[in-house]
């Protein structure tokens, strides 16, 4: 029988946007992101290391009682809770603070009861710090409230595909988040299960940078 032949060595051959590494391998070009390869390294290390997240029940169970608007404004976000939520906790961290379109934000500021009804009314929807408002600082002082009143030991943002006002906005919560010293992960993705184990993987990898 003929022997197998020799895998082809992989050849460095550059680097694009600062993110992706070139990698030739015979006639096949492959593009990796580094980031991604990081955390898979930091996963797998920490997996050979038999790594068990850590965490710990309260001493008295805390009831949280919702309101029908509340409860439906929560299970409104159910696939995203499941998704992230539950995932970082199930990791060993807590989330102290979640905004989201269906948060607090909203209910910020009150309607102004001395102007006209439609004026009032008009003037507390359009100061909302949604990311469709532009400009829209009163969002990251949003957050950087947050990250102070909660004390954030780190800052995950989801980004849903297709919404680009959040994705544009990224790059100015990245920079407040760094400029508290703070660590942040920017994760994109759907509603599906799909990216599950990836999603995982980078989760894992981001709260062991915290730890340190």
């Amino acid at each position: 029988m003929a022997e197998d032949a020799p895998e082809p060595p992989w050849r460095l051959a550059g680097e694009v946007l600062n993110t992706y590494i070139i990698v030739e391998r015979g006639e096949m070009v492959y593009l990796i992101d580094k980031h991604a390869a990081h955390e898979r390294m930091n996963f797998d290390r920490m997996k050979a290391e038999g790594y068990t997240p850590m965490s710990q029940t309260l001493l008295t169970p805390a009831i949280c009682r919702l309101s029908p608007g509340q409860r439906d404004a929560l299970l409104g976000q159910r696939e995203l809770l499941e998704e992230f939520v539950c995932e970082v906790e199930e990791l060993g961290a807590d989330v102290v603070a979640f905004d989201c379109c269906s948060g607090t934000r909203e209910k910020i500021e009150k309607v102004d009861t001395t102007l006209p009804v439609t004026r009032a009314l008009a003037k507390k929807y359009l100061n909302i710090n949604c990311s469709v408002m532009s400009p829209n600082d009163a969002r990251l002082d949003y957050i950087s409230g947050m990250i102070d009143d909660y004390h954030v030991d780190g800052v995950l943002e989801i980004i849903l595909q297709a919404c680009h006002t959040y994705a544009i906005e990224a790059t100015k919560v990245r920079r407040l988040v760094q400029a508290k010293g703070l660590p942040y992960l920017n994760i994109e993705t759907d509603y599906s299960q799909n990216d599950r184990g990836q999603i995982n993987t980078r989760l894992g990898a981001f709260l062991e940078t915290i730890n340190k």
